[in-house]
């Protein structure tokens, strides 16, 4: 099981009554790695957030780039 679906079933597991002031956050992280997973069958995170409606993975292009190391990061680093 990948981080991102084992990070999903979690949120899954925690999101409970609408009325926790962490519904709305958990919400948003749920549907923005269920996007990660399958693109085709979520909305994008952009669209959910802006409500744009026509945002999707097909309609915009973005340059991939490395994200920085952070410390803590760098010190796992080639470590199998």
């Amino acid at each position: 099981m990948s981080f991102v679906a084992r990070e999903l079933e979690r949120i899954q597991a925690a999101i409970g009554d609408p009325s926790d002031p962490k519904h709305e956050a958990l919400w948003g992280a749920q549907q923005a790695l269920a996007w990660a997973l399958e693109p085709s069958a979520f909305q994008c995170p952009y669209g959910a957030i802006t409500g744009d409606k026509t945002a999707n993975s097909a309609s915009y292009s973005v340059e991939i780039r490395p994200l920085p190391l952070s410390r803590s990061d760098d010190q796992s680093v080639g470590v199998a």
